[in-house]
């Protein structure tokens, strides 16, 4: 009988791998670590099978996916809230929950139509907020000018929608309420964007505010958090353009008209 440890054991008895799982005809087994001459016969046969399935499985395993596209078991989660869940509250007595979806709409579009009265009105826009970037020179400047174009060029129905009258009750404080809408639900938001001149704008504003899609700006811009703070990493640029997405899909509204 061949000395235990005495070298490499490449040939097993069958009967000892007979509940084994099947291993790959592409994988070898390597030489024995020297502990194993210290070990009794079964123990070690039973340790080959061990190492021989750990490194199939490591040569098999494939590349942990990103957090983005992970599935995990349980409720089904919708893609709306999955995206929330990327990103905590800048409060601190919140920091800990993920930002609620009517209050990145209330912050949206109020900013929205305040810019809208602004041009409507003839003054100048205010660099801050979410409009906290560049609007005369790159990117910003032609994305600005577009916008104001399409303003003036649909003026009658998207005056109407920038007065904070014809929005729901958040946003009326002590004026006469106009519409039945009491905060930017759902019901308010499919109600707004049945209107095409108001989609086209929308869309154009979520592009001005993404004119800069620095991490820590956009951080700052709505309040939200994507990582722990420190340097950001590759995976924070996917979190915010996954929430671009997220605006761009009208926060969540059920269309029952189609285009933009």
């Amino acid at each position: 009988m061949r000395p235990i440890g005495s070298g490499p054991l490449y040939a097993l008895p069958q009967p000892i791998l007979t509940h084994a799982e099947p291993l790959q005809t592409h994988v070898s087994l390597e030489p024995l670590p020297a502990f194993a001459a210290t070990l009794g016969c079964a123990a070690l046969l039973s340790g080959v099978q061990m190492y021989a399935r750990s490194m199939w499985r490591n040569e098999t395993s494939e590349e942990p996916e990103s957090p983005l596209s992970s599935k995990k078991p349980g409720r089904k989660i919708s893609s709306l809230n999955t995206t929330l869940r990327l990103f905590t509250r800048a409060d601190p007595s919140h920091a800990d929950k993920p930002p609620k979806l009517e209050n990145i709409r209330y912050r949206i579009m109020r900013t929205l139509k305040k810019t809208l009265r602004r041009i409507f009105e003839r003054k100048n826009i205010k660099r801050r907020g979410l409009l906290d970037v560049e609007l005369k020179t790159g990117a910003g400047e032609e994305l600005f000018k577009a916008f104001k174009s399409f303003a003036k060029e649909n003026r009658p129905e998207l005056e109407r929608f920038s007065q904070l009258a014809n929005g729901p009750k958040v946003d009326q404080s002590r004026r006469p309420q106009r519409t039945g809408f009491s905060t930017y639900n759902n019901s308010y938001m499919e109600h707004v964007f049945q209107s095409p001149q108001i989609r086209r704008i929308y869309l154009l504003f979520v592009s001005l505010v993404y004119s800069c899609d620095v991490a820590e700006s956009l951080c700052k811009r709505f309040a939200i958090n994507c990582c722990c703070g420190g340097l950001h990493r590759a995976e924070c640029q996917e979190r915010w353009e996954a929430f671009k997405k997220l605006l761009e899909s009208y926060l969540g509204a059920k269309l029952s008209t189609g285009g933009s």
